[in-house]
């Protein structure tokens, strides 16, 4: 029987994608804000937790990146990847993990002038979703 390794996470954009090239390969990089919210069964009070995830892309899923901004919500599909950092200050290995994304689909983005566009099953292709018309959307 074969490993699974799949995360689909549905969060904001923390910062601006960030598109890099390394020895030949070319990536991005950008934080998911992940909230939750549940009820305090001590208090009985409504609370919320945000999770950053670290999301990496690569290859021609890069090209969707620049379509991306801050606050934007997206649902990432990919791998979980774990390694470790060595802390500056003392030198401790602490473990790290991020999404290796495979895709990308829009759920709410930033048209022009700040409007907002929405796009459900828009998976990530380049496309600029901002010149979408109705009557492009299947549904």
């Amino acid at each position: 029987m074969s490993n699974t390794n799949i995360a689909v996470v549905t969060g904001n954009l923390g910062q601006d994608p960030v598109v890099e090239e390394s020895r030949g390969t070319r990536y991005g990089r950008f934080s998911l804000a992940n909230n939750e919210r549940f009820t305090s069964k001590a208090t009985g009070a409504a609370k919320a937790h945000t999770n950053w995830i670290q999301v990496v892309v690569f290859g021609n899923l890069t090209n969707s990146l620049p379509h991306l901004a801050k606050g934007d919500k997206v649902t990432v599909t990919g791998r979980l990847h774990t390694d470790t950092r060595t802390r500056s200050e003392d030198g401790v290995k602490i473990p790290t993990f991020e999404i290796h994304a495979q895709a990308i689909d829009f759920v709410k983005v930033k048209g022009p002038a700040g409007s907002d566009d929405t796009a459900t099953e828009g998976e990530a292709n380049g496309a600029d979703l901002a010149s979408l018309e109705d009557d492009d959307i299947p549904y």
